[in-house]
């Protein structure tokens, strides 16, 4: 009862303070308010976090080489979003605060167990509060300009990696276009050969095929050569003037010449010369070389010479015929620019398109020992007032 009565007493003393009071509400309305305001610059905040988070998703997805760049991003991102989470931490302690305050209010009211002297105190203390409260605010505005700025500055690095990609995906266009180009080319040059070579490829003095963006013009050792003989024929000559003619506009095509042979060994004199296919291959290959750049003009920088035996035979060198097929110069072409051979092999290599293959190699039977020919034991007589001796080794054109 005592007790009760002094509150009474407090209570009278305290509405007399009623204006005192008033201020206090004003300072627990005014955090009230500060705190919907933080709530509305949370909720702004999550979504432009959530906006980067996305913007952030489509350049990881459009740009996967630029997975260091992303994962920077990410972290970025990461480190918002605990920003983010620290602010909602933040309001929600201000929430806290401000119930406490309420309870605080209410308790007075209810009580009024304080003194003037007391309800003094409370003010100042309450003012402290007010005045960490702003301190706070003051703070959360500075963390949210800080993220702000680098949020902007991600803005500006996806910028810069959208023109990046923009650059490449124009480049990527331009080397396709080039590829166009020279596929045209390419199939203009065959389709010129087809034309002009028509009679030769009736005739099956000639075959001519493409793939991967390399021509190859496959002639048969009967047109260019005698038996065991590295000289070119007349009716030979006659077929290189003719195939340099129709190659004349590809002067931005590599040409290599090689030299193919059946499996057969050679014996005799002709040994002396030729002592194995190897020789006689780099021979015959070398001199169509010569005879292409000598002849009928073409650049020496741009052809060369390789004699590869019997190593790579197309028929089986079992029977007459598919040793006749065997006995071969090949004339390949291909893009001087290492550039855009690269983009034939890239292409080949996802079309699954690949070089013919390679199953005759299995079917070479063992050498067979023969007698040299008449044809071939008079191969020195056949080279009378022909070309010079030549060394039986691999030859660049530019070499000649």
């Amino acid at each position: 009862m005592k007790k009760f009565g002094f509150v009474l007493i407090v209570f009278a003393l305290l509405t007399i303070c009623l204006t005192g009071c008033g201020v206090k509400q004003e300072v627990y309305q005014e955090e009230f308010v500060r705190a919907r305001e933080l709530e509305v610059i949370n909720a702004d905040l999550v979504g432009q976090l959530e906006a980067e988070r996305q913007k952030r998703t489509e350049v990881e997805a459009s740009l996967g080489e630029k997975s260091a760049l992303a994962a920077e991003l990410d972290r970025k991102l990461v480190d918002s979003m605990e920003a983010k989470e620290e602010l909602r931490r933040q309001l929600e302690r201000c929430r806290e605060d401000k119930d406490r305050y309420v309870e605080e209010l209410d308790s007075i009211h209810i009580s009024m167990k304080g003194s003037e002297v007391e309800t003094n105190k409370l003010v100042e203390s309450l003012a402290k509060e007010r005045k960490a409260g702003k301190e706070r605010a003051a703070e959360y505005d500075k963390r949210i300009s800080e993220l702000m700025a680098q949020i902007e500055k991600l803005r500006e690095r996806i910028s810069a990696i959208e023109a990046d990609r923009a650059v490449l995906l124009e480049e990527r266009e331009k080397l396709q276009r080039e590829k166009r180009e020279k596929v045209n080319e390419l199939s203009n040059t065959y389709e010129g050969l087809l034309t002009s070579m028509k009679s030769e490829i009736e005739k099956g003095q000639i075959k001519i095929s493409q793939l991967q963006g390399r021509l190859s013009v496959n002639l048969l050792n009967e047109i260019l050569f005698a038996s065991g003989s590295a000289t070119v024929k007349e009716e030979g000559k006659a077929l290189l003037t003719q195939l340099g003619a129709a190659l004349e506009g590809a002067t931005d095509k590599a040409l290599l010449i090689e030299g193919h042979t059946d499996n057969q060994i050679i014996h005799g004199a002709l040994a002396n010369k030729y002592p194995t296919n190897w020789e006689l291959s780099t021979a015959r290959a070398v001199a169509v070389v010569r005879y292409l750049v000598e002849e009928v003009g073409v650049d020496p920088l741009r052809i060369a010479a390789v004699g590869y035996g019997d190593n790579r035979p197309v028929a089986d060198n079992s029977t007459e015929e598919g040793r006749a097929q065997n006995r071969r110069i090949e004339i390949k072409l291909t893009p001087l620019d290492p550039e855009i051979a690269e983009l034939f092999k890239e292409e080949a290599a996802m079309t699954g398109e690949d070089e013919p293959p390679a199953e005759a190699a299995e079917l070479t039977e063992p050498a067979a020992e023969i007698t040299p020919t008449e044809d071939e034991t008079a191969a020195p007589a056949d080279e009378e007032g022909g070309e010079p001796p030549m060394e039986p080794a691999q030859e660049q054109g530019g070499a000649q």
